[in-house]
């Protein structure tokens, strides 16, 4: 039997297959928009349909909250049509396919920036989770208003990618970026609602920015959260963090939970074995009834089957492998029968 091939049904979603191409910054896009060379390179990566769930990679929801210069934007409206350019390949190739929403904070890249970047709290330095070490710049607290702000962002956002087409949107909350930056108790230094105090403080942001894009899109659209569930470095966020947490994003309306890291990244400075996050994603998956996705590490059929079988996870998300081979998925899924 071939965990790897079975379908899984998310809500009113079906999907083929198990195997899922997480999402991958490509650096493709001008002026934040989904032109020619993005859509020739999801067509590329996803030709044959092999890939039960496609993620598009993460995409800005408002200027601010660059990660890179040539990062795509959902932003604005104008963006909409080469984002369905995207989503209309991906379906035509015979894949499902969800579009990832983000705001990097204060890891935001400040050539793209006009004034100070944003998150918990005021500060000259950002956290670099690439050298596990605070490099200066010039960060801004938000204010409640900023907060809801970003909250009616992140929702005109996943509305742009539901008028795109897309099978549902990925809130990103992981390696490092402005969510994550509330979750863990390395960066949130805050004394209010949203502060460090208690967790279920920590993820307010999050549980505020679900309901509202669930309120927005309605029932039938999903909406995944990328968790950079543990920051895998001393006093940071920890596994009874992730527990408690993602029990709350499942009430608040998620519908799939794809663990990662926090401010650790998407790598474990401690484990460079396949399945970085496995512990974590297990723990979560016990916890929850909603699928977990594991990525991380995982380069061929024996271990994602593995992590299936010993109920690790739900779903596979393969970056490495497919990115050096594009017809890995069609070959695995063969040989599996």
């Amino acid at each position: 039997m071939s965990y790897l091939n079975t379908p899984i049904t998310i809500k009113n979603l079906e999907i083929k297959n198990r195997l899922v191409l997480p999402p991958i910054a490509t650096e493709r896009s001008k002026k934040g928009t989904a032109g020619t060379a993005l859509c020739q390179y999801y067509d590329h990566m996803t030709h044959g349909g092999h890939v039960g769930l496609v993620y598009i990679e993460h995409c800005y929801i408002r200027s601010d909250g660059k990660a890179s210069p040539n990062q795509v934007s959902a932003a604005e409206d104008s963006m909409v049509h080469g984002l369905k350019n995207i989503a209309d390949i991906v379906h035509r190739n015979g894949s499902r396919v969800i579009l990832q929403l983000s705001h990097a904070g204060a890891m935001a890249d400040p050539s793209t920036l006009d004034g100070p970047a944003i998150s918990t709290v005021d500060a000259d330095w950002r956290w670099s989770f690439w050298k596990l070490k605070k490099e200066p710049a010039n960060v801004k607290g938000m204010t409640q208003a900023d907060i809801e702000d970003i909250i009616q962002c992140y929702v005109d956002a996943a509305k742009r990618a539901k008028a795109a087409g897309y099978d549902g949107c990925e809130i990103h909350g992981a390696h490092g970026f402005l969510l994550n930056q509330f979750y863990s108790p390395l960066t949130n230094l805050r004394r209010d609602k949203y502060g460090r105090n208690d967790l279920a403080s920590r993820i307010r942001f999050h549980l505020e920015t679900i309901l509202a894009v669930r309120e927005a899109v309605g029932d039938d659209f999903i909406i995944s959260l990328r968790f950079g569930a543990k920051d895998y470095i001393p006093a940071g966020s920890s596994l009874k963090d992730a527990v408690f947490a993602s029990r709350a994003f499942e009430q608040a309306g998620v519908d799939l939970i794809s663990v990662s890291g926090g401010m650790c990244g998407f790598t474990r400075p401690d484990y460079k074995g396949p399945g970085y996050f496995s512990d974590t994603a297990a723990a979560i998956k016990q916890a929850v009834s909603v699928p977990v996705i594991l990525t991380g590490g995982i380069t061929d059929s024996i271990e994602a089957e593995y992590f299936l079988r010993e109920h690790k996870a739900d779903m596979i998300g393969v970056a490495r492998a497919m990115m050096k081979d594009p017809g890995w998925a069609g070959k695995t899924l063969s040989e599996l029968g």
